[in-house]
């Protein structure tokens, strides 16, 4: 839990927020009580994602939707409203963490332990699956740890966001790694895209990573639709389930309903069946909710029943054999919004760590030949301008300079090709990905060799006899520029060793796929 920042609302819908619980691509989470003692998650829309036309209306949909569904392993909503000035909606809230969270902080769970996370998991989406509804975004994130059981949560928003069009704003609905590859390609997706998930949920708690290994989100995507999962590491029984969920066809995976009959058969059924420490951690944070002072509490009003518009569910068949169903207005154009978000947090990173090595390496072009100039009037060395051979080398080879030009140039063209990649076949968004990586070797050798120049040069001239006769301001920038170099040049063998990795991975993975 977060204190309240000063652009938190304190009060939404006759709930009074205590705490931020978290911040996503979709919206805030705060957690809220009501004047009666009730505790909820209530998540608030972003302003820019409600101004888009067609998401209340939506998520209004969604909403009622969602509430229709109970069951075991739901987290229900119990109030939302589509058309406040930023709509929101509350659901109950579980003071345990989030699979993510114990995996990474304890490490896998025990084969016990999965088997009860499989049975909570699948009794939820075939309650879900069973009002015509696919959740879309299940994932350890979206899994929360209780006493009682695994919990699923999460639903409403990402489906509206989904079906609204918004995959060409930038905004990715699902997770890379776990989604199915008929919902990573764009295609029409069925309940059998959650049964994937799921899969690729139960290798993540019993091995501590996921099936398709890590990297960037086009990595991964390729993974997913063209390479076998990683179930090393599982027990015998449960890979064979994770890998009966993770097929490639839709058709070929079994139903949640199935999976939870399986579950059963295997599952102990006893109350405590996490670990003790993460029994501890659940127990620590209900403690606190315990003890929070409701003293100073305002007896704010009871929300109202959920405002929102009545609109028919959408309805998506249950059974995935009997051929696709296109839910709502999702199609094609929805991959856009997966890869330009793995392009823009996993392949090229931020264009501005690029450019804080380029400016000063541009600004050497117009110094270069005011520096030579200086050099040669007032040399270190009159005779021999000379410093172990670089200074010399300095002043008469100037061919690398146009480099950070053609640099800069690359770079616009990775980021708008990147920006289009859904238009791009799997194998070109390999190639995309090995570019980038060749790209960030390119700049950690132009770093180097710039400031291999700049030091020739310096090598090359006297400061005492330059000084008088040089502008102060071109001093002032000169120094500036030497000690941006320097900086660049530390970072320049790791960006290389990290884009070297990056290619062998890329690379190594396009041979496999192609020669199995």
């Amino acid at each position: 839990m977060m204190p309240l920042e000063d652009d938190d609302p304190r009060e939404v819908g006759g709930y009074r927020l205590l705490f931020r619980l978290g911040v996503g691509g979709m919206g805030r989470v705060y957690l809220g009580r009501s004047a009666d003692g009730r505790y909820v998650a209530l998540k608030m829309v972003h302003p820019w994602l409600a101004s888009v036309p067609g998401f209340r209306e939506r998520f209004a949909r969604e909403i009622r939707a969602s509430q229709s569904v109970s069951g075991r392993g739901l987290v229900k909503v119990v109030a939302a409203d589509a058309e406040a000035p930023t709509p929101w909606l509350a659901s109950a809230y579980v003071p345990g963490p989030s699979l993510a969270e114990i995996v990474h902080e304890h490490g896998p769970l025990p084969e016990a332990s999965v088997w009860r996370l499989l049975s909570g998991l699948a009794h939820a989406l075939d309650s879900v699956h069973g009002r015509g509804l696919i959740h879309r975004d299940v994932k350890p994130a979206n899994v929360l740890v209780s006493q009682d059981g695994p919990l699923l949560i999460d639903f409403g928003i990402a489906r509206a966001a989904d079906e609204t069009g918004l995959t060409g704003t930038g905004l990715a609905v699902g997770s890379a790694g776990y989604m199915s590859p008929e919902q990573a390609e764009g295609r029409e997706v069925t309940s059998a895209a959650d049964v994937f998930a799921l899969g690729a949920v139960l290798a993540y708690a019993a091995t501590g990573r996921g099936p398709f290994g890590t990297g960037s989100g086009p990595e991964l995507l390729y993974r997913v639709v063209h390479r076998e999962p990683d179930l090393g590491g599982m027990p015998e029984a449960l890979a064979a389930v994770a890998r009966d969920c993770l097929g490639k066809r839709p058709e070929d995976r079994p139903t949640a309903a199935e999976l939870g009959a399986l579950a059963a058969e295997r599952e102990a059924g006893e109350r405590d069946w996490l670990p003790g420490a993460v029994n501890a951690v659940i127990a620590r944070r209900a403690e606190h909710l315990f003890n929070l002072d409701s003293a100073d509490v305002p007896q704010a009003p009871q929300p109202d029943p959920a405002t929102v518009r009545v609109l028919p569910p959408t309805k998506v068949d249950p059974h995935p054999g009997s051929g696709p169903i296109r839910q709502g207005d999702a199609g094609p154009d929805s991959r856009a919004v997966r890869l330009s978000t793995w392009v823009r947090d996993g392949a090229l990173g931020s264009p501005g760590l690029s450019m804080w090595g380029l400016v000063p390496m541009l600004v050497l072009l117009p110094m270069a030949p005011k520096l030579r100039t200086i050099v040669r009037d007032y040399p270190e060395t009159p005779d021999n301008i000379d410093f172990g051979g670089l200074s010399e080398w300095a002043q008469h080879n100037d061919w690398f300079m146009p480099v950070p030009v053609l640099l800069v140039l690359a770079l616009l063209g990775l980021q708008y090709t990147g920006a289009r990649l859904q238009r791009y076949s799997g194998r070109a968004i390999r190639i995309w990905a090995a570019v980038t990586a060749v790209y960030w070797l390119l700049w950690s050798g132009a770093v180097a060799l710039s400031t291999a120049w700049y030091l020739g040069m310096d090598d090359g001239l006297s400061g005492d006899a330059a000084t008088p006769h040089t502008n102060g301001a071109f001093i002032a920038l000169h120094i500036c520029v030497g000690l941006a170099l320097f900086g660049n040049a530390l970072a320049a063998p790791f960006v290389g060793i990290g884009a070297v990795t990056r290619l062998n991975r890329v690379l190594t993975d396009e041979v496999t796929a192609t020669h199995p």
